[in-house]
């Protein structure tokens, strides 16, 4: 009998809560809870209170999200929908040290006039995990950075 190999399937998995943030522009319109789930206003550019939008955006800001299972995450999708390019950071909550460790980071940000779905090249963890960190950089832009969703793909 020959040997069979199978590879696991890849698993796609939107954002599912907001475990926390560093601040939210408002309750409802631009509330941190708009990056839960798939997007609501990209592929649209522009302010739009069904994004998140800190409540300050004179430096770094950043928001914890949780995805439904553990994966190895293999890919994260950020959909950026107001002053694309403000992404600084993508951490992972890594469960043996309880601690962030970082994914991707840049030294200095972009400001672009239009939306993105920003896949940053990341450093795959060896471990699962369901929590994202996202830190963005508003000072470049003057102006808040907007993130409508996030997507993240990885195996079980």
């Amino acid at each position: 009998m020959a040997d069979v190999t199978t590879t696991p399937a890849l698993i796609t998995l939107w954002v599912e809560s907001v475990v926390q943030f560093s601040s939210q522009y408002g309750y409802l319109d631009w509330s941190a809870e708009n990056i839960v789930g798939p997007p609501d206003v990209f592929p649209d550019y522009g302010d739009d209170p069904n994004a998140w939008a800190s409540a300050e955006w004179t430096g770094i800001e950043w928001i914890e999200v949780q995805i439904s299972q553990s994966l190895y995450i293999t890919k994260v999708d950020i959909y950026e929908t107001y002053h694309a390019g403000g992404v600084k950071r993508v951490s992972a909550w890594n469960p043996s040290t309880s601690s962030w460790d970082v994914l991707w980071q840049v030294s200095a940000v972009s400001v672009l006039a239009a939306s993105r779905i920003f896949s940053p090249p990341i450093q795959t963890p060896t471990y699962k995990t369901d929590q994202l960190r996202i830190e963005v950089d508003c000072g470049p832009a003057q102006h808040w950075v907007e993130l409508d969703a996030v997507k993240v793909t990885g195996y079980a």
